[in-house]
């Protein structure tokens, strides 16, 4: 029945029962019929029973006049004529009923004929003299008349009354026949009918709540029921609402990888709590998305409870395609600049939000303005210096003495060693920046990079009076001896700027953790606690310093550390000096070198 279609089922529900009542309608008419027909039969037969009996009885009148005619002497013949010519009349008006039964009309010509005979034979004996004969004669008149009357029309009479009464039990029995098949066959054609109907509607009934099922579970995310089998429009809609929600489930998969797998921050926001978000959450704040659920939002902003309050009130005055700007914290505390873009749901009651990371962009934007500062101090002022030397020289060359003339010769040197050495800090951030930095990793003697050091910045610190001490190690680490050297070079001349007339620097290591620990100790005014982790970043300068330099030497310096494995960091109390530290991997005998790659810090 399923491979029907529903208008089919529909036209076989109207079809059958109307087949069934048209069948019986031909049935109880054929019933009819044969009713109406044995009515007919019996009211014929009864017809003829009756002219029989009729016949019968005016031919016994006749016979009891004939039977007196020999006191009517007068008017015998006349009576006898008249007798037959009425007996003639009723025979005739009974044949003409009797035309439809062949048998019964030629068993009445019959009679009709030995009842001629009779009348005959009567007036033979009127007209006999002989008494004797007449006698006999009238003897047979008498056996004559008692076979017609008394035998063979009473024998007909009777069989036809039968007959009659055969065909009236057979009308009463074909009417209840009639209405016995009207009112059984009613009852099963409506019994039949309800059958087929009741299948039929519950068929669709049962298959259409399924569908109907199947769009509450679509709406409540539960697994929908088996695709139903067959060809009729309900399968076929079920098939197509399958397909639509494997089409929509695909969809949403696809959707919801590209949020959980997007780098904003997405989330909603309802009475001022977070009420679902995106895995981003953990990367940009350190939460997992169950773990935001039902935190208040002002708690996540790095700002006053004030302007919290008044930057979650404001959302929704964004809400037409704008963005607001604010920062927050993170789990460990840390600070993120983040751009909100947010959008009202009157449906859900909620505020969406999707919020971008715009700490990359904002330290960009200070190291784009640090960048911009160098270039018009740092570059800018040893070009100057170089055009004034080269005017000079130029122009007054004939007239300056040859001692200044030597001395703009080494302020010019100064003033081109300070610029390559710029260009070459900015040359080493980009190879950091790009992942081009490499090393070789080789077993280094740290003495040996002790004793480079002291003989690179000795000069330096005598010149400002300070005193470096070299503390004797045996040290020996795995790692690039240049770039080692590079490292504390820098280290020590940024403690050598850092020191007060007279001080002193103290440079040793010590093994620590399984790890070389290097020491730059310096009695320097130190570094505030907020500056400490400052100052390893690109262009920061340590506030009150009077020598300004590139901002790039502690860069460099942890560039390198890291890149052997290791880690630097600054120990520093105000006014007690500055220590900072490193660590070096030690050497293993028999290593093979290696050679290390280092990614953008």
């Amino acid at each position: 029945m399923r491979s029907f279609s529903v208008s089919l089922k529909v036209l076989l529900l109207v079809i059958v029962p109307l087949a069934l009542q048209v069948g019986l309608l031909i049935w109880m008419s054929s019933l009819q019929s044969e009713a109406e027909a044995a009515l007919k039969n019996a009211e014929h037969m009864k017809l003829l029973s009756d002219g029989i009996n009729k016949l019968n009885a005016e031919e016994f009148e006749s016979v009891n006049k004939l039977g007196h005619m020999h006191q009517l002497d007068n008017t015998t013949d006349e009576l006898i004529d008249e007798i037959v010519r009425r007996t003639t009349d009723d025979y005739s008006a009974i044949k003409e009923q009797a035309k439809s039964e062949p048998a019964l009309f030629e068993e009445i010509k019959s009679i009709e004929r030995d009842q001629i005979r009779a009348f005959s034979l009567a007036k033979k004996v009127r007209a006999t003299e002989d008494y004797a004969t007449k006698v006999t004669m009238w003897r047979q008149l008498g056996y004559q008349v008692q076979d017609v009357m008394y035998g063979r029309l009473v024998k007909l009479a009777r069989r036809y009354s039968d007959l009659a009464r055969q065909s009236s039990e057979e009308q009463t029995e074909k009417r209840q026949n009639f209405q016995k098949v009207a009112l059984w066959g009613g009852g099963i054609t409506m019994a039949i009918s309800a059958i087929i109907g009741f299948a039929l509607a519950g068929s669709i009934s049962l298959r259409l709540n399924r569908l109907i099922d199947n769009n509450m579970r679509l709406a409540a995310n539960r697994p929908l029921h088996e695709t139903m089998s067959g060809r009729d429009e309900i399968a076929k809609i079920d098939q197509t609402f399958h397909n639509m929600a494997t089409t929509l489930e695909q969809a949403a998969r696809r959707e919801r990888a590209v949020i959980d797998h997007a780098r904003d921050l997405i989330c909603s926001i309802s009475r001022g709590k977070f009420t679902a978000a995106n895995p981003a959450s953990f990367e940009l704040l350190g939460y997992t998305k169950d773990e935001l659920f039902g935190i208040r939002v002002v708690d996540v902003i790095a700002e006053s409870k004030d302007v919290a309050a008044e930057f979650v009130s404001s959302l929704r005055d964004h809400n037409e395609g704008g963005s607001v700007e604010v920062r927050m914290r993170t789990k460990d505390g840390r600070v993120v600049d983040t751009l909100w873009s947010t959008q009202w749901s009157d449906e859900e009651k909620s505020m969406f939000c999707v919020i971008h990371d715009i700490s990359e962009r904002r330290a960009a934007e200070r190291l784009r303005q640090e960048i911009v500062h160098m270039i018009t101090h740092d570059l800018r002022t040893p070009l100057t210096t170089l055009a004034h030397i080269f005017e000079i020289l130029i122009v007054k060359r004939k007239t300056e003495p040859e001692e200044k003339q030597l001395h703009y010769l080494e302020v010019g040197e100064k003033s081109v060693s300070r610029l390559s050495n710029l260009v070459n800090d900015l040359l080493d951030i980009e190879k950091v920046r790009s992942g081009q930095m490499t090393i070789e990793l080789k077993p280094v003697d740290l003495s040996l990079n002790f004793e480079t050091c002291f003989d690179s910045v000795n000069a330096t610190a005598e010149s400002k009076n300070v005193k470096i001490n070299i503390h004797d190690t045996t040290l020996m680490v795995s790692g690039d001896s240049d770039k080692i050297d590079r490292v504390l070079i820098n280290l020590v001349g940024n403690a050598i700027k850092f020191s007060p007339d007279g001080g002193a620097i103290d440079l040793y290591a010590e093994t620590v953790d399984g790890m070389a620990k290097v020491v730059i100790k310096d009695q320097g005014k130190g570094i505030a606690p907020e500056e400490i982790e400052k100052v390893f970043e690109r262009f920061h300068q340590v506030q009150g310093t009077q020598e300004k330099g590139s901002g790039l030497g502690l860069t460099i310096c942890r560039a390198f550390v890291e890149l052997h494995g290791g880690t630097i960091w600054a120990e520093s109390e105000p006014g007690k000096g500055t220590s900072f530290c490193f660590t070096l991997p030690l050497a293993t005998v028999g290593k093979v070198a290696n050679t290390a790659v280092l990614a953008d810090t």
